[in-house]
């Protein structure tokens, strides 16, 4: 083959580039031209044989940029091939969701992760719709706080009690259950991960909702035992409570109602605390007790300024400070 500007012939002869093929190998060279040797056709190979090498390595070197390229990609699915996880659940990424925030043809919004097209619910999630806000994001935490700003529509629940949380759940339910609402599939980020499976913060979440349901059945039959008082409130006089059937009225704590039960009946929920991280108010409500049960009982007080035997209390409004 041609090395160079010559082919070389097994002699060692060359013929110029381009002459005719017929021509003598022995005829004399022009006086004027070079005379090629074949050191000039090896070194002409040696440079066909370089650009070769560098050929090569330029090919391996796209190669390996592709692969680079594709790896970094295809999370973030801009090929616009959906990405599903191993059961074939669609993973949404944030970019492709904050397109459908209601102000196109579309509306999807996002809650633990789940992702719910609510487009059919368009008086409430299309442009002007009371909920609009919600469309195009996760804003788990403002549906169970009220905050509809954008601080508060985000996904960071790990300050919340179970009661809140179970909230959110609830409300997960509504959407999946809704026959307007269609499920689209997940998000990757706080409750999903990149393949699709639910992150430790979901799964506390759904753990938080279980625990409630327990209390919360329980609580039922603590009122069933001791039935919630009979109350009337007006301006002037304030609140007045009573009970009938013998029955006096008491200030119960939640964790009294609980403390009717086994230790392995009740569930150890989360505890309550204030915006600032400081633990909330016990829970209270008025319940029904007979006069010797009610006696010892931990969380379990007489309203101020009454009488322990009285079957009726009057609670008088606080004065505000001034």
């Amino acid at each position: 083959g041609c090395a160079s500007w010559c082919c070389c012939g097994g002699g060692g002869g060359c013929m110029a580039k381009g002459a005719d093929s017929a021509q003598d190998p022995a005829a004399e060279p022009a006086a004027d031209a070079p005379t090629p040797t074949a050191a000039g056709c090896e070194n002409g190979a040696s440079r066909g044989s370089s650009r070769g090498r560098r050929a090569r390595l330029l090919s391996a070197l796209v190669a390996v940029v592709l692969a680079c390229l594709v790896a970094y990609l295809q999370p973030l699915n801009v090929t616009g091939r959906p990405r599903r996880s191993a059961t074939g659940v669609r993973i949404f990424t944030q970019a492709e969701l904050r397109p459908h925030d209601g102000r196109g043809k579309t509306a999807y919004l996002s809650i633990l992760g789940s992702v719910f097209d609510v487009t059919d619910g368009k008086e409430f999630y299309m442009q002007g719709g009371g909920y609009q806000f919600f469309a195009g994001t996760d804003g788990s935490k403002a549906y169970v706080t009220g905050d509809f700003s954008q601080e508060g529509l985000t996904t960071k629940i790990d300050d919340l009690d179970d009661a809140s949380l179970a909230g959110i759940v609830e409300f997960r339910q509504f959407y999946a259950n809704h026959d307007k609402y269609k499920f689209l599939g997940v998000v990757e980020g706080v409750f999903y991960d990149s393949e699709g499976s639910p992150t430790e913060v979901l799964k506390n979440a759904e753990a938080a909702h279980l625990r409630a349901q327990k209390k919360n059945q329980l609580l039922d039959e603590a009122r069933k035992r001791y039935p919630n008082c009979s109350s009337r409130w007006t301006k002037e006089t304030g609140a007045i409570v009573w009970c009938k059937d013998g029955k006096v009225p008491r200030v119960e704590t939640e964790e009294a109602m609980l403390s009717h039960f086994g230790p392995g009946e009740v569930p150890i929920p989360r505890q309550a605390t204030n915006p600032d991280g400081t633990p909330q108010k016990p829970r209270t409500r008025c319940a029904c007790y007979s006069r010797h049960e009610a006696d010892g009982l931990e969380g379990v007080t007489v309203y101020d300024g009454c009488s322990p035997d009285a079957d009726k209390c009057s609670i008088k409004p606080k004065k505000k400070d001034t």
